[in-house]
């Protein structure tokens, strides 16, 4: 039998929280799992080699620092002991305030340990304050030598060149004079003697009237010069900057910075359609903010209102990074429209620090904490974007009011607080878990030791009430469809956040965690068409359900999409590996670009559109005209969860189209018609990608020396050549590598014949059918749609279909961007178009699993 170590009632082992006081037993679990470990380290360990980043150096300091502390050492003697021990291993002293923080992170919070935080806190931040360089150094993109091939280990890594720092604005306070000295007085012997009254003079005789002269006109005396307002010193302004820099530690690949991109293609197009019509509308930003003046509109139906402008914002800042540096017009129009709506919502928070659409009688239930997390979301990500200092430091001190408000509440009971998975009655908790992604990124800017110790409290759940999903995807052992809670969106939110909780803490479990669970999704869950979930919004194994003839209605929905591509390009930033592009790819170019209605009626809805379908049929089907999360937004206007959310994703087929390494080689992931830059390497691509499997390449002359590119070979690609310079060079790891010159051509080219895909291949061989197939050619899924053939579901012939007979068409000829025709079994053929565009037309039908019997 075992006791509660704080009321001392029964407990067993499975239990996650004490029945009688509500303790948090996995936090003790984990403090007797670390004596255990500490005693266990007591015994002599044989010769370690020497750590040599932040994260090891803390993994090495962390028992020299227990030691010292609780030894009663001061923090002066303590941080001399700490200094004589790392002496050979960081000579220069640039590991150590990190590591400092990363031990107060991994080990002292959870013991909660107040002398542990005490001294961390303060020696990082002496520390910080002599160190001569910052660790976290920008990667180099300029002037790098040629690397090895991608994926090859290097022999040795040169040292980074350091990167010109931002030039800090110099505070120039207006010169005091200096008091000058008073003269001494002279001695009275020194004085001159008063002069003798001389006498009256008699009246003197008139003198001769003269005309009085004009008087001269009176100069106007200049105005006094108004004083100068101080220069205004940021408070967070290097924060800022350095929270986006965090990652440094643990990503393999690294996203380009705004501006970097200068595309002209039909993704191009639909992201300023949406753009347009949606995110420059300073009108409806103002209803989405309007929300929050009168809080308790979300009270009757636990609605979610509340995510509505964050969600959009986080959109609308990715959209303004996807904008050409040279767009200063379209980027300018964006950004007032968007600073003015951050204003406004600064307003609407209450006294008590709440942004939230819930009164307090009724807060914390429902979808409240949701929405909370997409107002610390939607800020953070304008941070990013913010050109005005004064205007960050307002946001960041709002955020923090916000957040802290929420730690008052939410907690443990035995602190009179509100268990977190326990506030809300949908999914378990898991939509509120999913606040962890923001309380790590508000950690990130603020490094307030509160916020990291909440984001603990909510991983300490694995995001909800009743089982940890966390450690189940670790073990990776249960299909996520058999989880005890299957949300999607919610789902990939929580392990967004994780993520993040293993980038700055460089804990290897948790980053192994998220990789794993990203993996069985891609592998159970991605359909043909790239999104999850065909059964409702809900994974259910979709990989072979997706051919289901009983999965009909609400499936494949658009907010799930949104975050998928989102968590794929984490994922390829983390790892490097290019199925997670793959993943991107199929995304952009059928379910995202599916999402976009063409046809729009702007007087709809009370002059509010809605230019985005919320889920996407597989089998035969129409277009449903749901509105996935529809909640009134004012007496005559709806809005939707899925019309917020899909800026995010018409951006980001833009942002992970190329990237880089800490070696400074660009990665070329997506191939679109316009150019890259990074720094002084500009690199134009020419193509109709992917009408045809052509691209051609132009280097720019800006640059001396080489650049390291390496060209991604899509995985649905059987056979490629790259051609430079009439020498073909040879393909290594699914990819491209050359070095490349000023001026520099070279042409890439990809077959794209049609192919079959069988239920067998699209579910990984987890499920298999006799009845259905799928056509695609390169990334692009074809349909059938009633809009084009009158007779859409007569048998498809596999055998000819996959052996060439199909062709394809001229696309003016039908309404879409590509065409292809088909045998059929019987005498004839029938036509497919992309499955983007096909459906688009209200009430007709779209068919992406073709019968082939």
């Amino acid at each position: 039998m075992k006791f509660c170590p704080e009321c001392g009632s029964p407990i067993k082992d499975q239990m996650r929280f004490c029945t009688t006081c509500g303790a948090d037993l996995s936090v003790h679990r984990e403090r007797e799992a670390r004596r255990a470990q500490a005693a266990s380290a007591n015994q002599t360990p044989p010769p370690a080699p020497l750590p040599s980043t932040a994260p090891e150096l803390a993994d090495f300091i962390i028992p020299i620092l227990s030691e010292s502390l609780r030894a009663g050492h001061g923090s002066e003697e303590t941080l001399r002991l700490v200094r004589e021990a790392v002496k050979e291993a960081d000579p220069d002293g640039k590991l150590l305030p990190d590591a400092i923080l990363i031990s107060r992170a991994s080990y002292f919070v959870p013991q909660n340990d107040g002398a542990g935080v005490s001294f961390c806190t303060w020696a990082s931040s002496e520390l910080n304050a002599i160190r001569p360089d910052p660790i976290f150094e920008e990667p180099p993109v300029l002037a790098v030598e040629q690397a090895p091939a991608y994926d090859e280990p290097a022999e040795s890594e040169p040292d980074q060149p350091d990167l010109p720092a931002e030039p800090a604005e110099e505070i120039s306070p207006d010169p005091i004079p200096e008091p000058s000295a008073e003269p001494e007085p002279k001695p009275e012997a020194d004085l001159p003697a008063e002069p003798e009254p001389e006498p009256e003079p008699g009246p003197e005789p008139e003198p001769d009237v003269q005309p009085e002269p004009e008087p001269a006109a009176e100069a106007e005396p200049e105005p006094a010069a108004e004083p100068s307002e101080p220069v205004y010193v940021p408070k967070y302004k290097e924060a800022i900057r350095r929270a986006r820099d965090h990652f440094y530690y643990a990503d393999a690949r690294f996203a380009l910075p705004a501006g970097s991109f200068d595309f002209r293609d039909g993704l191009t197009e639909e992201s300023d359609t949406l753009r347009k019509i949606q995110l420059e509308d300073a009108s409806l930003w103002a209803k989405f903010a309007d929300l929050f003046r009168h809080p308790g509109v979300d009270d009757a139906d636990s609605g979610w209102r509340c995510e509505y402008w964050g969600k959009m914002m986080r959109g609308a800042c990715y959209t303004y990074a996807a904008l050409p540096a040279s767009a200063d017009e379209e980027k300018n129009r964006l950004y007032a429209v968007l600073e003015g709506t951050v204003r406004d919502l600064l307003t609407a928070q209450d006294g008590l620090g709440r942004f939230s659409t819930y009164s307090v009688s009724a807060e914390f239930a429902g979808w409240d904490i949701w929405g909370r997390k997409y107002v610390l979301l939607g800020m953070i990500y304008f941070l990013d974007i913010c050109r005005d200092d004064r205007l960050a430091d307002e946001i960041v001190e709002a955020l923090t009011r916000h957040a802290d408000y929420m730690i008052s509440k939410l907690g443990r009971p035995e602190e009179g607080k509100r268990l977190i998975a326990a506030c809300t009655s949908h999914w378990d908790g898991l939509n509120s878990c999913s606040v962890l992604e923001p309380f790590m990124l508000l950690y990130n800017i603020t490094h307030e030791p509160r916020y990291f110790d909440f984001a603990e409290y909510i991983i300490s759940f694995g995001g909800t009430l009743h089982e940890n999903l966390f450690e189940l995807a670790y073990e990776d052992k249960t299909p996520i469809s058999d989880y005890s809670v299957t949300k999607a969106y919610e789902m990939i939110s929580c392990f967004e956040g994780l993520a993040e909780y293993a980038k700055v803490t460089g804990d290897a479990k948790s980053r192994e965690t998220v990789i794993r669970f990203a993996e069985r999704v891609l592998r159970e869950e991605e359909t043909v068409i790239g999104t999850l979930g065909c059964l409702y919004e809900s994974f259910d194994l979709s990989a072979v359900s997706q051919f289901d003839p009983q999965r009909t209605g609400i499936m494949q929905e658009t907010c799930v999409t949104v975050t998928w591509m989102k968590f794929c390009w984490q994922l390829w930033r983390m790892t490097g590996e290019n199925k997670w592009i793959d993943a991107i790819e199929k995304s952009a170019y059928n379910a995202m670009s599916a999402a976009l209605r063409r046809h729009i009626d702007p007087a709809a809805n009370g002059g509010v559109p809605l230019p985005i379908h919320s889920y996407n049929p597989l089998r035969h089907d129409v277009r449903t005209e749901q509105i996935g999360g529809k909640k009134n937004i004012d007496d005559q206007s709806c809005y939707g969860c899925c019309v917020c959310i899909s800026s995010a994703g018409f951006a980001l087929d833009t942002l992970a189209a190329a990237g880089f390494d800490r070696k400074g080689r660009i990665y070329v992931n997506l191939y679109r018609n316009g150019t890259i830059t990074a720094g002084d390497f500009t690199l134009r691509m020419e193509t109709d990608y992917p009408k045809s499997g052509v691209i051609s390449f132009a280097a720019g002359d800006g640059f001396e020396g080489c650049r390291t590119v390496v060209l991604r070979i899509p995985g649905w690609a059987e056979r490629s050549s790259l051609n430079m310079g009439g020498v073909s060079v040879r393909q290594e790891s699914g990819c491209y590598t050359l070095s490349v010159t000023p001026g520099a051509r070279f042409t890439l080219e990809f077959d794209l014949p049609v192919r079959i895909v069988t239920p067998a291949e699209a579910s990984h061989g987890l499920g298999d059918s006799d009845r259905y197939l799928a056509v695609r050619r390169g990334p692009v899924l074809f349909a059938l749609d009633e809009t084009v053939d009158e007779e859409p579901l007569l048998p498809v012939d596999p055998v000819r279909t996959d052996a060439g007979e199909a062709v394809t068409l001229d696309s003016a000829a039908v309404p879409c961007r590509q065409a292809v025709r088909v045998p059929l079994l019987k005498n004839g053929s029938a036509t497919l178009i992309d499955y983007a565009s096909a459906g688009q037309e209200p009430g007709h039908k779209v068919c992406a699993w073709v019968r082939v019997k």
